[in-house]
């Protein structure tokens, strides 16, 4: 029950687990065979390397801490698996993470960062909410597919570093620049802003609102923007498709602006 207080738990072994914590939690080294979740009234860390077969869940009801997860996990993916990281105020860090996940519902009511050896995505219906800036890093041989057109970043997405990359926004979608990505497919039901890109595939721009390129593109598998939603540069910026003679489309009317 939520009257629990619990310094550091190390599950063994387990099959379904629920911990429940009056303050803050650390999650030593376990082994959960099947789903777990976590719920505490502050901060919660690992100390040890947490291993979920199912569905792993952590939800921090305080207004003033976070999620840290930073040693090794691994979280699974797909239908009866998944991450669902959920904070009243906090940031949530998830760093180091083997192999790869999908997420869950989450809502992070502040910052959202994750490092990962492996492709990060969605399941089925579900979708992710961030009040603050989001950092991601799979990696430059793994993917990001976050197209879930229920997703709401708040802050600006920032992809350290990834091979294909999905993301779709329920709303505004600010992306700051992308360097190094081959597939880059962005899709926001308002307005769009995004740095320079520089892709080695095919850059797929669906905005509802304004499209806002306030960089230059190169994108050599070419260059679409399908949105219904106008399109607006900067100043001296260009479009670059002659690496692999890609196609470059627009579908909504184009402005530029006279100075960046």
């Amino acid at each position: 029950t939520q009257a629990n207080d619990f310094s550091t738990v190390i599950i063994t072994a387990g099959n379904n687990v629920s911990l429940n914590d009056t303050n803050a939690l650390d999650i030593g080294a376990s082994t959960v065979s099947g789903n777990l979740t976590v719920t505490a009234n502050g901060d919660i860390t690992d100390s040890g390397v947490i291993t979920v077969a199912g569905a792993a869940s952590f939800t921090d009801t305080a207004s003033s801490s976070g999620i840290t997860l930073d040693n090794g996990d691994d979280f699974s993916s797909g239908s009866g698996g998944g991450l669902s990281v959920n904070t009243a105020g906090g940031d949530v860090t998830i760093t180091g993470e083997t192999g790869g996940f999908t997420f869950n519902t989450s809502t992070v009511t502040g910052a959202l960062t994750v490092t990962t050896s492996g492709s990060i995505g969605e399941n089925s219906g579900q979708s992710v909410s961030v009040t603050g800036a989001t950092s991601l890093d799979v990696g430059a041989g793994n993917n990001i597919s976050l197209g879930s057109t229920s997703n709401d970043f708040g802050g600006t997405v920032t992809i350290v570093a990834a091979q294909d990359v999905t993301l779709a926004d329920a709303t505004n979608l600010t992306v700051a620049a992308l360097s190094g990505e081959r597939n880059v497919t962005l899709t926001s039901g308002g307005t769009m802003s995004v740095g320079s890109i520089s892709a080695s595939g095919l850059v797929t721009l669906n905005n509802t609102g304004t499209l806002n390129l306030g960089g230059d593109v190169t994108a050599d598998g070419g260059f679409k923007q399908t949105g219904t939603g106008g399109v607006t540069f900067g100043s001296n910026r260009a479009i670059d498709t002659s690496g692999g003679n890609g196609v470059i489309s627009f579908n909504g009317n184009i402005s530029a602006s006279s100075h960046d």
